[in-house]
């Protein structure tokens, strides 16, 4: 892999990131509307850790570079 290369893949990773929260902070108040405080984030708290289980299965599977 090329530093261009890693730059690029870096950018969508982190792009990727920032779009995921921004979906997640649009959809705040339309949850509150219906749902308590705690329970919008009892939603999202287990929005993220599934995520995140989905995150590691596909980091475990995917080898890391070589410097």
């Amino acid at each position: 892999m090329t530093d261009a290369e890693a730059d690029a893949y870096m950018k969508n990773w982190t792009s990727m990131d920032e779009s995921v929260v921004q979906l997640r902070q649009k959809y705040v108040p339309t949850f509150r509307k219906v749902l308590s405080a705690k329970n919008t984030l009892l939603f999202f708290q287990l929005d993220r850790r599934v995520g995140l289980m989905i995150d590691l299965q596909l980091a475990s599977q995917i080898p890391l570079i070589e410097p």
